[in-house]
């Protein structure tokens, strides 16, 4: 396993994270990856520390993740990185980033991590439209840093129309935010370079596309319906299917590889501090922590990447988006 270091916090960080909103197991509508046993998570748990990955990325509602994630490594509590988010209260509710909200999730967190610090603060899902206190909210977090509580901040993003005001007022330590080789929207809009010049490093989520770009998912898997995968139109599925096979195509490569290609992408950029695929095995933690060692890519594979696409990117974007309209809409009903 190869490590990289944020300068800003002094954080040294496995290349491969951990990715535990799956090991939380079911929580309530289509807001998981399904039922993971307590030892099956477990097992994931202590084998991804075995094999050298040290960050583990969790939330408050990723159902039991960070119970489990403290009966793993509370006794072991300073080898590991944790990164835990604040803000969202449930997958059914508003949510909320005022302080005293964000004081008291904090407080729970630390209580189920069983720990008096965290090392990562993320807001999750924040954006400018649902921020109400921001003078106040900066000034907290600050605080907290200063009191040892959280080492660092973290901003979680679920898209980029506010991100550079928002790196701005919080001067995070890190940034959260979709990067795979079938969405390059931290690149394109310049929020990548923006980070970088404010020593604000990047932590690559879904590497992996969620799953679409391993090839374990097929045109006739059938979504759980407490996965949320379940709210992808067919439409987007054969599309990003299509989007697949064109990858392995342009790459000359198995299709069984695509996965490491996938992780290998995201660590050819200097700014991704760690990569955090979703983990839900032991096996599945010793397989992603090995592919560190097959270093980047290099630049005519990403540029046969880009090509590709280039070619999908816009008609995956007018699906997603008419998928996520579709979505609020059955929540309605």
């Amino acid at each position: 396993m190869k490590y990289r270091k944020n300068n800003k916090v002094s954080i040294q960080f496995s290349e491969i994270g951990f990715g535990a909103w799956g090991i939380g197991g079911v929580t309530r509508g289509p807001t998981s990856y399904g039922e993971v046993q307590y030892k099956t998570a477990i097992d994931a748990l202590n084998s991804a520390l075995n094999n050298g990955i040290t960050y583990y990325d969790t939330s408050n509602v990723y159902g039991e993740s960070e119970k489990r994630i403290a009966d793993a490594f509370s006794s072991i509590r300073d080898d590991v990185i944790i990164g835990t988010k604040a803000g969202l209260i449930s997958y059914d509710s508003r949510p909320d980033y005022k302080v005293n909200s964000i004081q008291s999730s904090i407080h729970s967190s630390l209580k189920r991590l069983r720990t008096d610090y965290i090392d990562i603060l993320y807001l999750h899902n924040v954006t400018i439209d649902e921020l109400q206190e921001v003078s106040e909210l900066s000034i907290f977090l600050d605080k907290l840093k200063l009191e040892g509580k959280i080492r660092s901040i973290g901003l979680s993003l679920p898209n980029l129309n506010s991100a550079k005001y928002l790196i701005k007022t919080f001067n995070p330590d890190f940034l959260q935010f979709n990067f795979n080789m079938m969405d390059w929207r931290i690149l394109d809009d310049g929020v990548f370079d923006y980070c970088k010049k404010r020593g604000c490093s990047i932590v690559a989520r879904t590497p992996l596309a969620n799953g679409f770009l391993t090839s374990e998912i097929t045109i006739n898997t059938n979504f759980n319906n407490n996965d949320h995968r379940s709210r992808y139109s067919k439409k987007l599925i054969h599309k990003l299917l299509e989007f697949r096979r064109e990858l392995v195509g342009e790459l000359s490569i198995e299709s069984s590889l695509l996965y490491e290609y996938a992780i290998r992408f995201c660590l050819s950029f200097s700014n991704i501090v760690t990569v955090i695929p979703g983990i839900l095995s032991a096996q599945e933690a010793l397989t992603n922590a090995a592919i560190s060692d097959l270093g980047p890519l290099n630049q005519k594979e990403i540029n046969l990447i880009r090509q590709v696409y280039d070619k999908y990117s816009n008609d995956i974007s007018i699906l997603i988006k008419s998928n996520v309209k579709d979505a609020k809409l059955g929540n309605k009903k």
